[in-house]
């Protein structure tokens, strides 16, 4: 394994350094390097020795956080990332608490607890079978299934930044998931104004913080203040430059 497959996550890391002192935020990022699924029935596939490496090299990587929480979607391979990232950590920072918690609240739970009708399956495979990573219309789904991802999206994000309300400030919630889950709540959280349209990547994703009492999203060294309202994508920053 070359350094340059180690070094995945090297951009979120970056943004998640940048997080402002006294912050109270989460990473939201997708699994680790996992073995190649061939069928529907072997879906359930573990990290490959490649993404356990990646995984753990992350963690001990990651610096900001007093104490991190992790909660992964249930799937083997999301297990084990948050494991091995915490275990890295732990490694790296003697003495600092670490948690994995259990997958009640992972963002593919709260995806599914907010979808009603359409399910969240079904958007999910409309963008799967789109192969698109733009906006929700240019996901390939129809107005009604668009207007759908768009709700439940900003559900599972109120969630998330609800339950940041009442943690320690400097204290880190780690969330590990899946990229057609994550793209949902990427678009929802920087809009239009977001231009990288590749697929999120193993180890990648962004962070959500609050500070002040506004909610920031960063991704790749791009910082904008996240408006709830149904118009999302605020005010554009460049990290060190926010408010």
């Amino acid at each position: 394994m070359d350094e340059a497959e180690l070094d995945v996550g090297r951009e979120i890391l970056n943004d998640v350094a940048n997080i402002p002192s006294g912050a109270r935020a989460a990473l939201v990022i997708r699994h680790s390097i996992r073995g190649e699924i061939t069928t529907p029935e072997n879906e359930d596939v573990q990290l490959n020795s490649e993404g356990i490496l990646a995984a753990r090299r992350f963690g001990t990587r990651l610096k900001w956080a007093s104490s991190i929480v992790a909660v992964s979607s249930q799937k083997t391979r999301c297990r084990q990332t948050a494991r091995e990232i915490l275990d890295g950590f732990a490694s790296a920072n003697p003495g600092i608490e670490v948690s994995l918690l259990d997958s009640h609240k992972s963002v593919a739970a709260l995806l599914h607890a907010k979808s009603n009708s359409p399910a969240i399956d079904d958007i999910v495979s409309a963008i799967h079978r789109s192969g698109s990573t733009g906006n929700y219309r240019g996901f390939g789904l129809p107005p009604s299934l668009a207007v759908s991802a768009g709700t439940i999206a900003r559900q599972v994000i109120s969630s998330i930044t609800n339950d940041l309300e009442g943690t320690m400030r400097d204290e880190l919630h780690l969330f590990v998931d899946h990229d057609l889950h994550l793209m949902l709540l990427r678009q929802q959280l920087f809009g239009e104004g977001y231009r990288r349209r590749e697929w999120i990547d193993f180890l990648d994703g962004f962070v959500i913080y609050l500070l002040d009492g506004s909610v920031f999203a960063a991704c790749h060294g791009m910082t904008v203040a996240y408006k709830t309202a149904e118009d999302s994508g605020g005010t554009t920053y460049s990290n060190g430059d926010v408010p």
